[in-house]
C-alpha cells in the first residue's frame, strides 16, 4: 500500500539533524512546515529540501498526519498551540524523538488526536525504530517506514515508559 497523505511538519531544535530529514518516503509528502517564526519554517523547509515554511499552525488544518519533532522541553507548549489553532478530533499526530509516551494527559489527548511517537534505536543506521501509541496511526507509520526499507517494532505505552526510564539511565551514565 502507498503512503499518499500530505503531511505537516512542526519543526524547532535541529529537525535537519534528525531521523526524519533521511526519510525520503515522509519528506515526499510534506507540506506546511511550521517553525517558530515564518522565517525558522522556511528555513527549516530549506534544509529538508521539503515541504513549505507556513506562519501559522492553521496551514496544518488539512494535512492528513501531522509529525512534531520538537525539544521535549518545549513539546507541550507546541502541542498547546496546535490544539487551539486546529481542529485535531481524529487526526493521526506523531512525536518524534521523545522520551514520553503517547498516553501523556495533555493538549493532543483533550482535543482527540490519534497519538503515536516514534523513536529511532541508536546505533543500528536509522534502520530500526520503536513506535506506539495509536493503532492505526502505528500501522502508517510501519508502511511509511516500509518504503525506505526501514522497520518499526511496535511497543505498548507501558512497554515504552519502561524503555524511556532505560534509555534516561543510560544517557545519565555518559
Amino acid at each position: 500500500m502507498k503512503f499518499r497523505k500530505t503531511g505537516g511538519l512542526i519543526g524547532a531544535g535541529g529537525v535537519a539533524q534528525s531521523f526524519l530529514s533521511r526519510m525520503p518516503a515522509l519528506l515526499a509528502h510534506v507540506g506546511p512546515i511550521k517553525g517558530a517564526s515564518l522565517h525558522v519554517s522556511r528555513r527549516i523547509a530549506n534544509n529538508l529540501r521539503a515541504g513549505t515554511g507556513v506562519k501559522d499552525y492553521s496551514a496544518l488544518a488539512k494535512c492528513g498526519i501531522i509529525f512534531i519533532a520538537v525539544p521535549e522541553d518545549v513539546l507541550d507548549k507546541i502541542a498547546g498551540e496546535l490544539a487551539a489553532a486546529v481542529p485535531l478530533g481524529g487526526k493521526p499526530v506523531v512525536i518524534c524523538d521523545v522520551l514520553r509516551n503517547s498516553q501523556v494527559p495533555g493538549p493532543l489527548h483533550d482535543s482527540g488526536a490519534r497519538i503515536a511517537t516514534l523513536n529511532c534505536i541508536p546505533g543500528l543506521e536509522e534502520k530500526l525504530f520503536v513506535a506506539e501509541g495509536h493503532a492505526g496511526v502505528v500501522a502508517e507509520l510501519e508502511r511509511l517506514l516500509a518504503h525506505d526499507q526501514r522497520r518499526s517494532e511496535e511497543h505498548t505505552s507501558e512497554l515504552q515508559s519502561h524503555l524511556n526510564l532505560v534509555c534516561r539511565l543510560l544517557l545519565e551514565k555518559k
